[in-house]
């Protein structure tokens, strides 16, 4: 609370003091004034940072994965032509 807000007392029903300061601004959800939103964005934007990396890796896996159906299908062509050959 600043130090210019007025506090006034008023006297509730069961005759205790309750303290009347200024009325709290609602703040929305979206608001970058809230800590927990700043939080979130922070953490989004540090994880862009592994977004490269990851995608490398998944390119790198997938063309593993394609040279070794390739390498295969190759194999097998050459034992095909190998069988065909020596029983000709």
């Amino acid at each position: 609370m600043k130090s210019n807000d007025r506090i006034d007392f008023t006297k509730t029903y069961e005759g205790k003091r309750r303290l009347i300061g200024p009325a709290e601004q609602k703040v929305p959800w979206y608001s970058m004034h809230r800590s927990r939103n700043i939080l979130i964005v922070a953490t989004f934007l540090s994880a862009l940072v592994f977004l490269k990396p990851l995608s490398d890796a998944g390119v790198s896996l997938y063309n593993n994965y394609r040279l070794i159906k390739e390498r295969n299908r190759f194999k097998k062509e050459l034992e095909n032509e190998d069988q065909s050959s020596s029983s000709s």
